[in-house]
């Protein structure tokens, strides 16, 4: 993993500047501390932020940008005024990473900086994401890919630069909460964003709600199945998710999986 560390430190010190597409997540801020160390050009950190992300997100990328020392802008972003991506059809998040990958490299012209980054990992490649489609095509670079770093090297790696996101779980966007062929709505993502606010605050971390028209389907972490389908939590998390507006609540036993929705494909 040393070998990786120092590739990818090679990489980035050889760019005149980057602008990293920035979440503040497990990958994004390994990059982010890696481009401070090792870049000796500009540097900046770019946040999209959408309906279609947490509000917690965007307030941690914040505050993660702020830790990690480097100069950081937010970039409003409108999902809803694409029909075609609302249509929420299965090249959906190539159409949303390709509006998305172009606003953020207009903000990266603004600073000056012809290089976008994006916090891809080698284990990323393996699912299906039309997103990274857009990347190539938008010429954004993908270092951790390049220096061959998986999810656990960037974890082990974060923890031993004291990076406080080593054990964060994945972030995701809202939209894969919903099956392909369904159309988004503001109603729908609201609807999701609410139920699993209400779930991190019992404190199940890394949960997931699906959104099945009246039916939500809960995924969670596999060893928290037991306690979140105890009585202690069974009957006030239904009630709580039906006065969000579904009608039936339920547990996936499988627990979380990413990329769940992709089995419809």
């Amino acid at each position: 993993m040393q070998k990786k560390i120092q590739q990818l430190g090679i990489l980035i010190g050889g760019y005149q500047g980057i602008a990293i597409a920035f979440s503040g997540g497990v990958d994004s801020a390994f990059l982010a501390a890696m481009a401070k160390k090792y870049m000796k050009g500009n540097v900046v950190l770019l946040t999209l932020d959408s309906d279609f992300q947490s509000d917690k997100d965007t307030e941690h990328a914040i505050y993660m940008a702020g830790k990690i020392g480097l100069p950081h802008e937010i970039i409003s972003f409108d999902p809803w005024s694409d029909k075609a991506l609302v249509k929420n059809e299965k090249n959906r998040c190539y159409i949303c990473k390709n509006k998305g990958f172009a606003l953020l490299c207009a903000a990266a012209d603004r600073w000056g900086i012809s290089t976008l980054a994006h916090g891809v990992n080698t284990d990323d490649m393996s699912d299906y994401r039309p997103g990274l489609k857009a990347a190539q095509e938008q010429e954004i670079v993908s270092p951790l890919v390049d220096a061959g770093m998986s999810k656990v090297e960037i974890r082990q790696a974060s923890r031993e630069m004291g990076l406080e996101t080593w054990n964060m779980p994945s972030q995701s966007c809202l939209a894969t909460r919903i099956p392909y062929g369904e159309c988004l709505t503001r109603e729908k993502i609201m609807q999701i964003k609410h139920a699993e606010d209400y779930l991190q605050l019992l404190g199940f971390e890394g949960v997931r709600v699906r959104h099945h028209g009246p039916l939500a389907r809960i995924e969670c972490k596999a060893e928290d199945i037991e306690k979140i389908s105890s009585p202690a939590f069974r009957s006030k998390i239904s009630k709580a998710l039906q006065a969000h507006g579904f009608k039936f609540v339920s547990l996936d036993l499988e627990g979380y999986a990413s990329g769940r929705m992709n089995r419809m494909l």
